[in-house]
């Protein structure tokens, strides 16, 4: 997984803004995603939120919504994998 210590504002449930640390980028099924959580928490759970990704020749990108339940099984044991990977080191 690659990535800096940026932020990136999400527009979540009912238009609510959310600010969001990105955590990094990766591939899962030849495809891109992009893993950020919230930077202001509220509670001690670290939800991650798990988006597709398309970056530009320019440095900007896209956000994508996963809409396909399969795809977002995908993504997310992909997360996992590299998470226990870097939690072995």
């Amino acid at each position: 997984m690659s990535g800096e210590n940026n932020v990136v504002t999400i527009e979540g449930d009912g238009g609510v803004k959310l600010d969001c640390e990105i955590l990094g980028t990766f591939e899962a099924c030849s495809k891109e995603y992009i893993a950020v959580m919230p930077i202001d928490k509220k509670d001690d759970e670290n939800e991650i939120f798990i988006y597709g990704y398309r970056e530009y020749k320019n440095g900007e990108f896209d956000l994508l919504d996963i809409e396909d339940d399969e795809e977002f099984e995908n993504a997310s044991a992909e997360l996992d994998r590299i998470f226990d990977e870097m939690s072995e080191k």
